[in-house]
Order: C-alpha cells, then structure tokens, then sequence
C-alpha cells in the first residue's frame, strides 16, 4: 500500500467519523474531568535496610597494558573479509569515512581499529 492511499484512507476515516460526531449518531466522549480516578493506595513504609560495608578500593599492581594497535594484515583480512561476504562496495562504504580512502593504504594507520570494528559489524 503506498504512503498517499493509506493518508487518503485515515483521511476520509477521519472526515466520517467528524461527521457522524456532528450529527449526533455517536455520542461524544465525556470530558476528562467528568471522569473518576481511582483513589491511589495508601504508601507503604519503607523498611530500613541495613547498610552494607563498601569494598575497599583494589589498589592497581601494574599499569594497564595499552591496547595493541593491528597491524595493516590484520586490517586487510577484516577488509577481504568484508569484501567476500557483501562485496567490493560494502567495502568502499567503510573505507569511506577514513578522509575519504579509497583503499586501505591511505587510511591512518591508528585507525585500523577503527576499520576492523567497522568491519565486524558489517560481518555481524
């Protein structure tokens, strides 16, 4: 069904129903404030709860290893990937937001990351 026929169809639904409001042969809802609203129930008291001690804060023994960088293999296989499963444009779509790249040579190499999320999502 196409968006103008079904706009067509509410509309003249829409236009009957004023009419047949107009002329009596349904009767108009009560106003909101004719309406009775159930009382609400009494609240109940909160029990207090007994407070429980808080772990001490785990002091770190070593810093945290920074997250390894792929490297451009790493980031071609995800590509190829990609390209096998949904083809070469699919591919382009994700080089794209890179400045543009058209292929993963002129992509930064600190957004390999970057592509291979890219490109597990487009797997999912």
């Amino acid at each position: 069904m196409s968006l103008e026929l079904a706009l067509q169809q509410n509309t003249a639904a829409i236009n009957t129903l004023i009419e047949l409001l107009k002329g009596g042969a349904i009767p108009a809802p009560a106003p909101a404030e004719d309406i009775a609203m159930p009382e609400p129930a009494p609240a109940k008291k909160a029990k207090a709860k007994k407070e429980e001690p808080k772990p001490e804060p785990v002091a770190e023994t070593a810093p945290a290893e920074p997250a390894k960088q792929p490297t451009y293999d790493e980031t071609a296989k995800a590509l190829i990937a990609v390209g096998a499963k949904h083809g070469r444009e699919r591919v382009m779509n994700i080089l794209a937001p890179f400045d543009s790249a058209r292929n993963l040579k002129e992509v930064d190499p600190s957004d390999y990351a970057a592509v291979i999320c890219a490109c597990e999502l487009a797997l999912a």
